[in-house]
């Protein structure tokens, strides 16, 4: 059994509920239903000595030695079985210094490990082609994600001076698909999906740099840093971060897209970089707002 539930802290632990009862609840039981490779979530879970003997046990140089060891196990023909009633408490990261240590861990240590094992998935025998795509699809989003990431940071800067928008079909299409996407989060998460949406667009330039070190092999990729736990009540022990340069940066550049927009009658755009520029500022003194 492997699910989760979590003490619901402040507004930072609400958006990554909506983030994580949406693995739990629709990815990890549907991968469980069809039979497919998913990942083995630390928090709790039930394994065979001999499925572990068999993937060479666990990977002490990893820091996603759940992720790591489920894929070589499923490598070496072993199914998962996903049990959804079964419920057990996970504490999420209240902080947001708490947080992005978390983030940095969970994108820089999957691109570590496809480096690794990507040419096994590929040549195992093992495995069917259904399973290598699944496998290697499970990855790929990671890269999707920081690619949708670097899209909504360049994207100002792209309408207001490089090629405004047009309302053609490449762009009417871009947008029918992002919003078809949102509504599913939406539908499951309700008025939480904003929150959600918002602080995982903020934080998204922190995991492409994540993924971006641990495809480069680079020292810190590899250095295994707990994320700190607070417990029930035990918010009062905790250490202020000083607020995020790089993230204020952004707030004062997205302010400035905004205005722009508004100059160029961009409106629709000013109105997402007014909001984008306060998303920032709230994640830059994180530390001292959740």
């Amino acid at each position: 059994p492997a699910a989760s539930a979590c003490f619901i802290l402040n507004a930072l632990c609400r958006a990554q509920a909506v983030c994580l009862n949406f693995h739990f609840a629709v990815e990890q039981r549907s991968r469980s239903f069809l039979r497919t490779f998913f990942g083995f979530n630390g928090t709790a879970g039930v394994w065979r000595r001999t499925t572990m003997e068999q993937a060479g046990g666990w990977n002490m140089e990893s820091t996603v030695e759940d992720m790591d060891l489920s894929l070589r196990a499923y490598l070496n023909g072993w199914k998962f079985k996903y049990l959804h009633w079964v419920s057990c408490p996970n504490e999420l990261p209240p902080t947001m210094s708490a947080y992005k240590t978390q983030q940095y861990r969970w994108n820089s240590g999957p691109m570590v490990v496809i480096k690794q094992l990507v040419s096994r998935i590929w040549t195992t025998d093992k495995v069917t082609f259904a399973d290598r795509i699944s496998c290697s699809y499970f990855f790929i989003r990671f890269i999707y994600s920081a690619f949708l990431t670097v899209i909504c940071l360049l994207c100002p800067a792209i309408v207001i001076w490089l090629d405004p928008w047009r309302w053609s079909w490449a762009p009417m299409m871009f947008l029918v698909s992002g919003n078809v996407a949102a509504m599913s989060y939406f539908w499951f998460a309700g008025l939480l999906f904003w929150p959600y949406f918002l602080i995982q667009t903020g934080v998204g330039y922190f995991r492409v740099y994540a993924m971006i070190n641990g495809l480069l092999g680079s020292k810190k990729s590899g250095t295994w840093k707990v994320t700190k736990k607070f417990g029930k009540g035990g918010l009062g022990k905790r250490t202020y971060h000083k607020p995020y340069v790089l993230e204020l940066l952004l707030a004062v550049a997205f302010m400035g897209y905004a205005f722009a927009a508004v100059w160029y009658g961009v409106y629709v755009l000013g109105s997402f970089c007014w909001i984008m520029s306060w998303t920032f500022l709230v994640i830059s003194f994180g530390d001292y707002l959740f």
